[in-house]
């Protein structure tokens, strides 16, 4: 087979040429997994990558179909690689939603998940594949066995096969979804391609990746690589422990004051950083490194105040939960037994916020209600006038909104409740509130369960960010992250906002982050979801269903217009509630079809002859 050697690459974001000896030059997406000085070939249309351990597909780019489901409905997505301009910009822009690094060390490669759906974002997430660090105290005690796959193989995971087989490593170095998608399980689906991607299009040194890892604090709050397959293996160590004597080792004991002498220091590139960082703090406020090391003690602050946070969390790194995931059969079958042989236990493994209540005991039963206002009419000169024009002589005007309501909502169901602006929907809310009482009580009873806890969706208030509100989303802050997270919240940009800065898909997850964390079982909601778009409404309504039905919260939402929802909210009964007093219940499963032959029988006015 005829083989080409890569004589030079020119890059022009987001895309790279590529000189090669006889064939003329190729351009291909600027992440992919092949660099000057590489061996390539063609075979049935593809070019490769030779690898030690194989072969590394590097055109055509990858691209699959995938689905999503938002409720009932499916959209079909395309996870890739970047081929166009416009994927590019989406992705700088959804870059600007994560806040750490500025795109890790050595290869890397990005995967993007663009819709079939033209007035969606251009890309709704993205997951960026790195290079391995050398060294990974989980993964190294995992991988310390003897281990043969073909090419590559050692006897135990020492210092000296760290350095020879790093490459066989691929990291996923960061998945990033819109803050408008979020709890459709894009994370899984990210982590699932870029496993897919690393088998067969990743590639370092002509090595061919066996294994795949990730490092990252989200992974203590959010299981979305653990749903992807991908096993814990233990925690990293962070450098609380030894910060302080590296930092002086650094600093003091080569007597380097500037950042620009320890970058000619033979020290290794991360603690080079944490040095310069720390030089420039000292620098800034105005400490030596003595006091800057004795003013905080990061082996006992292992919760730093804010003060100390402000100035040292560049410095620090705490301890991170690793994940990884076997990229060959001989490769999942080592890891699967190294894991049984160690057995290795999250110290995070407590719950940090169960989500699930106890539901309710017994049905909420509303028998013969019927619900009236009335209101006297004052003789003004007015009102006279009113009266003597259209015949009329009231001194009490009554409406009366439900006559010999029967409902039962049974535990763990969700009702909703339709009708046009003024039928009474709100009021259905307030009889379950106790807000008021039906009026020809006490024949007409409203039974509440003995266990009840009503929670309603309500704003949160807006004088601080919203990770503050230990009262709303829990004291602890593993517990408000936790609850925020599977809220939807997901972004630590979002948690530093106020209520009022949020869009209105955020403002109602915060909304039921407020609810998760309440421990209510049953859940109200007016007006639900009236202020959002289409789409938006249906990814909430499909989220708001899952957490209903995961924890066993019932759910009674009120809304005049369910057409664009109604389908990822599936609710379990539908009460329909026309002027008047008249009422009519559905079951949820049959509703839709039921709207749909009504709406079809609305002629519009210019078909009337």
């Amino acid at each position: 087979m005829h083989t080409e050697r890569v004589l030079k690459v020119t890059v022009d974001s987001p895309f790279k040429t590529l000189k090669l000896t006889h064939r003329k030059s190729i351009t291909i997406s600027q992440w992919a997994c092949v660099g000057e000085g590489d061996e390539v070939f063609k075979r049935n249309g593809k070019n490769y990558v030779r690898c030690i351990n194989g072969e590394a597909q590097f055109t055509p780019p990858y691209d699959q179909l995938d689905v999503l489901g938002i409720g009932a409905r499916k959209l079909p997505v395309h996870v890739k690689e970047i081929t166009t301009i416009d994927e590019f910009e989406a992705y700088q822009y959804l870059q600007s939603f994560h806040y750490r690094g500025n795109g890790g060390f050595g290869r890397k490669s990005i995967l993007v998940v663009v819709p079939d759906e033209t007035l969606m974002p251009r890309i709704l997430g993205y997951a960026r594949l790195n290079s391995s660090f050398i060294v990974n105290k989980p993964r190294d005690d995992v991988l310390d066995g003897q281990f043969n796959d073909g090419s590559i193989s050692w006897e135990k995971w020492d210092r000296q096969s760290r350095q020879k087989h790093v490459n066989c490593i691929v990291r996923i170095g960061r998945v990033v979804v819109h803050p408008e998608f979020r709890g459709l399980g894009l994370g899984k689906t990210l982590v699932r391609h870029a496993l897919a991607f690393a088998q067969k299009h990743w590639q370092i040194a002509r090595v061919k990746p066996l294994f795949g890892e990730m490092t990252a604090d989200m992974l203590k709050y959010i299981p979305f690589a653990e749903r992807a397959g991908m096993n814990f293996v233990g925690f990293t160590q962070g450098n609380l422990r030894r910060v302080e004597r590296d930092l002086r080792y650094m600093i003091r004991g080569r007597h380097l004051t500037t950042a620009k002498k320890l970058r000619g220091a033979d020290i290794p590139d991360m603690q080079t950083a944490y040095a310069s960082k720390t030089l420039a703090i000292l620098e800034v406020n105005g400490l030596n490194l003595e006091t800057f090391l004795s003013k905080f003690n990061f082996r006992a602050n292992k919760t730093l105040g804010p003060r100390a946070y402000s100035l040292v969390h560049d410095v620090i790194r705490f301890p991170k939960p690793t994940l990884m995931k076997g990229l060959t059969s001989k490769a999942d079958r080592f890891l699967e037994m190294q894991l049984e042989k160690l057995g290795p236990i999250r110290s995070d493994s407590k719950k940090k916020g169960d989500i699930r209540v106890q539901p309710i005991s017994l049905p909420i039963r509303m028998q013969n209600v019927t619900l009236s206002f009335g209101t006297s009419v004052p003789k003004t000169q007015r009102s006279c006038a009113v009266q003597e024009a259209f015949g009329i002589s009231p001194t009490h005007l009554e409406t009366t909104v439900f006559r010999s309501l029967d409902l039962e909502i049974l535990p763990g169901e969700i009702l909703l409740v339709s009708g046009c602006s003024g039928s009474g929907k709100t009021a259905f809310l307030d009889l379950l509130t106790r807000r008021i009482r039906p009026s020809n009580h006490p024949d007409g009873k409203i039974s509440l369960p003995p266990n009840a806890r009503i929670g309603l969706f309500r704003p949160i208030p807006n004088d601080k960010p919203l990770i503050e509100y230990r009262e709303i989303f829990g004291e602890n802050i593993a517990r408000a992250i936790y609850v925020l997270n599977k809220a939807g919240l997901s972004e630590a940009f979002l948690y530093l906002r106020r209520y009022s800065e949020l869009s209105e898909g955020q403002k109602y997850r915060a909304m039921i982050a407020r609810l998760l964390n309440s421990k209510s079982n049953i859940w109200l909601a007016d007006d639900f979801l009236s202020t959002l778009d289409p789409i938006t409404a249906n990814i909430v309504a499909h989220n708001v269903r899952e957490f209903a039905k995961s924890s066993g919260v019932t759910l009674i939402a009120a809304a005049p217009h369910y057409e664009s929802f109604i389908h990822a909210l599936r609710p379990d009964k539908v009460l329909l509630k026309s002027y008047g007093w008249k009422w009519n219940l559905f079951d949820g499963s049959g509703f839709p079809g039921f709207a749909k032959k009504s709406a079809a029988r609305l002629t519009p006015f210019a078909d009337i002859n």
